[in-house]
């Protein structure tokens, strides 16, 4: 079985870089009431040392920083490849997801639906999907 080791894994998310294509929206989720962008500019994952099995999900544990705090949460890790990217070198493809309750970060702001439904605009649980590429050894 291939498997590679991936160590040292340093995702880092430029919070004013949120965009859902609702400018709107947008300037919300990166007001205080969600990622804070102004105090908060990354939002960051990191793990080390997992070793995995091209193609195979694997669960791993990593920090996760959001608003200033971290948790340590638990993602889906697949790893794919090699590749060539388009500047000729070779990469590992990788891909983590997941879920965690947003409260737990800090990010409680909701509404209140009006009318007939009764409940919240959002719900607690947030998704996590990131993708990104890594340098073989």
């Amino acid at each position: 079985e291939n498997k590679s080791l991936l160590s040292d894994v340093d995702v880092s998310i430029v919070t004013n870089s949120i965009n859902t294509d609702n400018e709107k929206r947008d300037t919300h989720l990166r007001s205080e009431d969600f990622f804070f962008a102004e105090k908060y500019p990354e939002i960051t994952f990191k793990f080390d040392n997992k070793k995995v099995a091209i193609g195979k999900e694997v669960d791993i544990a990593g920090d996760l920083t959001m608003r200033g705090v971290i948790k340590k949460v638990d993602l889906k890790l697949t790893l794919n490849g090699p590749v060539t990217d388009p500047w000729g070198n070779s990469v590992l493809i990788f891909k983590l997801k997941g879920k965690i309750a947003r409260k737990d970060f800090g990010i409680t702001w909701n509404k209140d639906l009006a009318g007939k439904v009764k409940g919240q605009l959002i719900g607690d649980v947030a998704e996590i999907d990131i993708q990104g590429e890594a340098s073989p050894k």
